[in-house]
This record gives structure tokens, sequence and C-alpha cells, in this order.
């Protein structure tokens, strides 16, 4: 008797050697890699472009290309160790000592020389982190530095912070930083699909009881976007960018606030020393957000109107999704394939779905012993349509008159399977989103 295969855990927690070497690594995680490097790629040419169109050809413009060379190697040698599943504990404290020693030494080293040494190591923890399984955020640290210093300067050079640090907090942004800001949430949203899909990758190259090969991870390690995916991703990007465009210029105080108009004696002086006052402006803020509460009470009756098609939306695509199942004309293969979905909808509707893995034969079978378990009669019709679909779908023969056989007993299927059905299960039935 073969003994059970002992628990495989996930990449962050297992150290050590790893199963292959740095090019099988380098290879599972190069959707991660070219994600986190475009990321970051991107800030710094950002920063060099704003600093050649403002600086003009400024000394500085060369220190800035030299701390760029030190980050990207930084994040290069985190890149490896990471890969090579050398511990965050290890590599943390490294960094932690490293920036230490430098500030220890700074006395008798250039400004300029102790940043490139910071940056080098800020910039090894950050390329460490990325194929981490926690603290991912910590990953934005060099790319953000970037992208805030471009998008600052734009804002500078175009008369914007003298307008915000007025207290005008509205018209800070303007519509190029503000599209800098939503392609950075968005590249950052798309570096976190591609770090779950790397994790996967190697717990399930882990879980295989040997070393992976690099014409596997060519084959089925591929990344694949889906609509929905990246349909979530943009609205996650708009949601997330515009509560940082909205809330950030409220972080910080910017002028006084305003008097107020009553004349009520001033409060007994506290005792103890004087509090400094906050940092961030509260009070802006809370105006900011009933405003925006204000208006969009205001704009929200405008679109009421529309609330029926929102509500209708799932019954009306359910509707059309069954009428064009139903349709007698196609390919063999495909009116198949269209009313086995239209049997497999009514099964839906009852939580008897077909499960992965799971044979027509066995579906069927599943489905009769629950109904006799309920006292609903065998579903013949649905046994009919099964053997009728499991000939065609494989080209077994197929018989004058088996579409005509298929499409009658499909329809018989739908009406039996959903007659049990309550009003409310039916009434769910069409709100329910369908795959």
């Amino acid at each position: 008797m073969t003994p059970p295969n002992p628990l495989v855990l996930p990449p962050s927690l297992a150290g050590g050697v790893p199963p292959e070497g740095l090019r099988e690594g380098l290879a599972r995680a190069r959707w991660l890699l070219g994600a986190y490097w475009l990321l970051t790629g991107a800030g710094f040419a950002l920063l060099l472009l704003v600093a050649a169109l403002y600086w003009h050809g400024s000394s500085s413009f060369a220190s800035l290309v030299a701390l760029a060379v030190s980050s990207l190697l930084g994040v290069a040698l985190g890149n490896v160790l990471g890969l090579l599943r050398v511990r965050a504990g290890w590599v943390g404290l490294a960094v932690v000592g490293g920036t230490m020693l430098t500030c220890v030494g700074a006395i008798g080293m250039g400004a300029v020389v102790v940043f490139y040494a910071l940056m080098f190591l800020w910039s090894v923890g950050c390329g460490h982190l990325t194929v981490q399984r926690r603290f991912s955020l910590g990953t934005l640290w060099v790319p953000v530095i970037c992208w805030t210093a471009a998008m600052l300067t734009i804002l500078d050079r175009a008369g914007r912070m003298h307008a915000w640090q007025g207290g005008q907090k509205e018209g800070v942004w303007e519509p190029a930083t503000l599209a800098l800001l939503l392609l950075l949430v968005l590249m950052f949203f798309v570096f976190l699909a591609a770090q779950e899909h790397y994790h996967t990758l190697a717990w399930q190259a882990s879980g295989a009881g040997g070393a992976a090969t690099l014409e596997r991870h060519r084959v089925k390690g591929a990344m694949r976007f889906t609509k929905r995916g990246m349909a979530a991703i943009a609205v996650l990007t708009l949601l997330v960018g515009g509560s940082v465009a909205t809330v950030s210029p409220y972080l910080w105080r910017t002028a006084p606030a305003p008097r107020r108009e009553n004349r009520e004696p001033p409060p007994p002086p506290a005792q103890g020393p004087p509090r400094e006052s906050p940092d961030w402006d509260g009070e802006a803020l809370r105006r900011a957000l009933r405003r925006i509460a204000r208006e969009a009470e205001e704009q929200g009756k405008n679109a009421l109107p529309f609330v029926p098609l929102f509500l209708l939306n799932r019954p009306l695509r359910r509707w059309w999704l069954l009428r064009r199942l139903r349709r007698r004309r196609g390919a063999v293969s495909e009116r198949a394939q269209n009313l086995w979905r239209y049997v497999t909808i009514a099964l839906d509707d009852g939580g008897l779905g077909p499960r992965p893995g799971e044979r027509l034969d066995e579906l069927v079978t599943r489905v009769n012993t629950t109904r006799a378990a309920q006292q609903w009669g065998r579903a013949d019709a649905l046994e009919e349509t099964a053997a009728v679909y499991d000939r065609v779908r494989f080209g077994l023969g197929i018989p004058h008159g088996a579409m005509d056989a298929l499409q009658d007993s499909a329809e018989r299927a739908f009406v039996s399977l959903r007659q049990p059905l309550g009003p409310w299960a039916r009434a769910k039935g069409w709100f329910r989103a369908i795959p």
C-alpha cells in the first residue's frame, strides 16, 4: 500500500531549495515579472520624460538616470532572490540592516550616493515581495515614488498646486494627471492578477510530485484574460481611482478654516500645552462628501425612469437566450449543443445542474434519484434528450429525424424539470445569472 502524498505548502510558506532551476522559475513567473516591470519601468520612463521636458538638460537629469539604473538593478536582484525562495525574513533583515549602515555612513558619503544606496536596497525588497504571497502593497513603494513625482511635477508646472494650496481642492486634477492615476491603478490590478496566476501555477507544480519542465510551463502556463476578468479590473480601476482622486486632495490642510458667523464666547483655555492642528483637513473632506451626496441625490431623480430596465435586464436576457437556443437552424452539432444547454438551464433552476467531470448517464441517474426522493416522478424526457445528444455530439450515426426528436424531447424535458418548482423558485430562475 503506497503512503499518502505529504502536505504541499504554497511557495510563500515553503522555503529552501526550489524544486526547479532558475530558468524554470523565470518561465513560470514571466507574466508576473512582466506586469511588475511594466509598472516600474513605466514609472521611471514617465519620470525621465517629465524631467527631460521641464528640466531642460539640467545636471540632475543624469543623476535621475543613474538612480533609475540602480533601482532597476535592485528590483532584478530581488526577483532572483524571490525565485530562489530565499526567505522574506532574511531579505528584510538585510534591507533594514543595509539601510541603517547607509544612514550611519552618510556623513562620509555624499547625499546623492546615499540616495542611490537606499533606492537600491528598497528596490531589492520590493523585487523580492513581487513573487511573495503577502505584503503585495509593499511592491508599490518604488513605482509609486516615480508616478507620484511625475504627476506632482505636471501639476506644479500647470499651476494647479498653487490653487490647491489656496484651498481650491476640487481643481487640483487635470485630464493628464487623472489619466495617469487611472493607468497606475490599472497596472497594479493587472499585477495582482498575474501574481495570483503565478502562485496557482507554483502550487500545482509543487503538487505534481516532481520538478516541472519548461515545456509544461509553456503549454499550461499561459495567462488568460477573460472578458469578465477584464471588465472587473476596469470597474475596480474606476472605483479605486475615482475614490483616490476624490479623497486625496483633502488629506492635508491647505488653508485656514472659515470663521463662524455667530459670536459665541470663546471656550475656556484647556489645561496643558496647546494642541497642534491636524495635518489633514477633515472639515473640508466632510463638506465635499456632503456635496457629492447632495448632487448624487439630485441626479438620481433623473435615473429613476431607467430603474425598471436594470431590474428587467436578466429576465430579458434569459428570454432571448432561451429563444435563441430553441431555433431550428444551424449545424447539427451546434443545434444539439444549444438544446442541451437549454435543458441544463432548467436543471440549474432546480439545483440539479451538471457537475464537473460527470457523465450524462450519471447525471440522469442522479436527477432521477433526487426526484424519486421528492416524489416527483422520473424525468423520462431528460433521459431521451441525453441519449440522443450523446449520439449526436460524437457523430455515432445520426439517423433521419434525430434532430426533430431531440428538439421535442428537450422542450418536454425543460417543462417537466421546472414543473415541480414553486413560484419563488421559478421567479429566482428568471433573475438568476446564467453563465
